[in-house]
């Protein structure tokens, strides 16, 4: 009887193991398709940051040139304009209401401060690094 006893508690504890390295071989599996599906995930986050590295890169260089070719367009005509704004109240001190005149010293004080602005531009945008 005892041999009996010994021999369903054998086999129960056989069925017991097999059952639970079943349950093993489950997990395992679980957990090699998660480290599958963990890993395509990294790799689309990879590509997605190596992107957008790219494209921070390509908006860096853009606004270099935006920013010279802001200069070189705008700077003229906006350093033209403060020039006029200067030259316009010395223009009357300086001749009175004398039409044409007045005219001239205020164009030609602009048109100076244009150029004058333009110069220095060029000689900061070696200096200046973005």
């Amino acid at each position: 009887m005892d041999l009996k006893k010994d021999l369903l508690n054998r086999d129960d504890n056989m069925n017991e193991c097999k059952k639970e390295l079943n349950d093993l071989i489950c997990l395992q599996e679980d957990i090699n398709h998660l480290l599958l599906t963990q890993d395509d995930k990294i790799n689309d986050i990879n590509k997605i940051i190596e992107k957008a590295d790219n494209d921070v890169l390509k908006g860096k260089e853009e606004v270099k040139k935006a920013h010279k070719i802001y200069w070189k367009k705008y700077g003229v005509i906006s350093a033209g304009l403060v020039g006029t704004a200067i030259g316009f109240p010395v223009g009357l001190f300086g001749l009175g209401l004398q039409g044409i005149s007045l005219a001239g010293v205020t164009v030609g004080t602009g048109v100076l401060s244009g150029i004058g602005a333009k110069a220095l531009s060029k000689k900061n945008n070696n200096k200046v690094k973005i």
